[in-house]
């Protein structure tokens, strides 16, 4: 890679490929592309926590993951959108229908012991708890608030 050096800077190495104005430095470009990303992720992790809205998706999301992404969009149209609305709140979950005036019972309509919503049915749900320790495992645990 070649940068121009300064006035007050000395020119210690040319190389054929470059003028003899610039100083040539030994950082390979996958270093460069790496420190990039890196600090782009940095950036997108840190913008994300200071957004003040996102409430439903940052309950899920705790910032970048390339695997989670690319994982994403592989899945059908249908199930980017069954995972996008779970991830936002705005699955067809009778807290969400309720908010939007479609269904009068915010309740679960499985255990009715609390509203319905894309955290109680994903972690809290009792009647759906043996499908979920199948399913899932123990990796929920960070989500029992």
């Amino acid at each position: 890679m070649c940068l121009e050096a300064g006035p007050m800077q000395k020119k210690t190495h040319t190389s054929e490929n470059c003028p003899r104005n610039v100083l040539v430095l030994g950082i390979s470009i996958s270093t460069i592309y790496s420190s990039i990303s890196s600090w782009a992720v940095h950036e997108q992790n840190k913008l994300w926590q200071e957004l003040s809205g996102c409430r439903q998706a940052k309950r899920f999301l705790y910032g970048c993951d390339h695997s989670r992404a690319r994982y994403a969009l592989s899945l059908s149209r249908q199930d980017l959108r069954i995972l996008v609305g779970l991830l936002t709140g705005h699955a067809d979950l009778n807290r969400h229908l309720h908010i939007m005036g479609q269904c009068r019972y915010s309740g679960c309509p499985l255990c009715q012991e609390a509203e319905d919503t894309t955290l109680h049915f994903i972690a809290h749900c009792s009647a759906l708890m043996l499908l979920r320790k199948n399913i899932l495992g123990t990796t929920l645990s960070r989500w029992t608030l």
